[in-house]
């Protein structure tokens, strides 16, 4: 029985997406819409903005839900300019919530 338990909740496929934004003129409005796609797609993680103004976003989720929220970030004008723009994905740390820090 423990080894169906692991199989399912593996085949899952509980991942990790870190994403790190920079650029100028920070959309605070953008954050926050983020935040909810987050929250309403059961996603769980953080985004705080760094001391150089950029944005670091660390989710976790169902993979089918990271690629969509991945399609969000690279959509979303986050900056009136970004100047950079970069996703990494990993293996799940379980996150607890999903959170804004600033």
């Amino acid at each position: 029985m423990d080894n169906l338990i692991f199989i399912i909740y593996h085949g899952r496929m509980i991942r990790r997406m870190q994403s790190s934004i920079a650029g100028s003129g920070v959309n605070r409005r953008a954050i926050s819409l983020v935040k909810d796609f987050a929250v309403q797609n059961r996603l769980k993680g953080f985004i705080f903005t760094k001391s150089d103004g950029s944005l670091n976003i660390t989710a976790e989720g169902e993979e089918n839900d990271l690629a969509r929220f991945a399609t969000v970030l690279e959509k979303t004008d986050f900056f009136s300019r970004t100047e950079n723009f970069y996703i990494n994905w990993g293996d799940s740390q379980e996150i607890g919530s999903f959170y804004f820090i600033n």
